[in-house]
């Protein structure tokens, strides 16, 4: 018995074990199957292509190996993994969107280069503070939830004041009301009404994060989004995604706790308390 646990820690212990993100990772994920036997002309090609790069849970702790990604990668997502510091993105000059929520990040550094990012989704960290400087002043969805910064006073006037090019802050879509409560110059209640007529110019559309939020946010054509590969796209296929992770991980669960359990009966072990307690419970 004793044995039987300790192999389960140290396999628990394995699959959080951090790895640096390589070429083979991104071939892996985003190559057919037959990719490994392309020559590597084929595969630069191919590479430089990917306009959505997706190596979201591959127990990522270390940003590597995007050099041979193309002028074409716009959109990058790195979320769940084991990333601690945000590193070698220069290389993808073109991003608009990035995901990095539920990672070990405890600070915004390396980004002030990305001058075509529009969506950055840091939620889930361990950020403690934002500096002005550490967000590229194109942002206009920012996600800073879960991290400890958000609970300190007034980080939301702060933020709002710091990132006047802001649309949405965590999960919010900001007013003129909003802005002029953090101090920013915008327009009066008169002029938010001549403002409505120029919605024609507007496009509202639905980003949804991770875990499934969906949240509305206008973009104008000055924005450089293209909406419906960006954005809109983003609605069916990132929802999709969390709940086909999120059934397959219970799957799982239940196929290794209903394996324990018949070895339990077998070895004529006393039951788990999750069984005893679920045996309470009257039918």
């Amino acid at each position: 018995m004793e044995g039987e646990t300790q192999s389960e820690e140290n396999s628990e212990q394995e699959e959080q074990k951090p790895v640096r993100l390589s070429l083979h990772m991104i071939c892996k994920r985003h190559l057919p199957p037959d990719g490994q036997k392309w020559d590597q002309k084929k595969i630069i090609d191919a590479l430089n292509q990917i306009t959505h790069v997706r190596l979201d849970r591959e127990r990522i702790g270390q940003i590597d190996s995007l050099e041979l990604l193309g002028d074409r990668c716009t959109n990058l997502y790195l979320q769940s993994n084991l990333i601690e510091t945000i590193e070698n993105l220069e290389c993808l000059k073109n991003l608009t969107f990035i995901i990095l929520a539920n990672n070990r990040i405890r600070k915004i550094e390396n980004l002030k280069f990305l001058k075509k990012l529009l969506f950055l989704d840091l939620s889930e960290n361990q950020i403690s503070a934002v500096d002005k400087g550490d967000v590229p002043a194109s942002v206009i969805i920012l996600n800073l939830t879960g991290n400890p910064c958000t609970n300190y006073p007034h980080y939301r006037l702060t933020t709002i004041a710091d990132f006047p090019n802001l649309r949405q802050l965590d999960l919010c879509e900001l007013s003129n009301v909003d802005k002029r409560e953090a101090g920013l110059n915008v327009p009066s209640d008169e002029e938010d009404e001549d403002d409505l007529d120029d919605d024609d110019e507007e496009e509202e559309v639905e980003v949804v994060v991770e875990g499934g939020v969906t949240n509305n946010v206008a973009l104008s054509p000055g924005d450089g989004l293209d909406n419906t590969e960006t954005l809109q796209g983003l609605t069916a296929g990132i929802l999709l995604r969390s709940a086909e992770r999120t059934e397959v991980g219970m799957q799982e669960h239940r196929k290794r706790t209903s394996e324990l359990d018949d070895l339990r009966v077998t070895l004529t072990l006393p039951p788990s308390s999750r069984l005893s307690s679920r045996s309470a419970i009257p039918h």
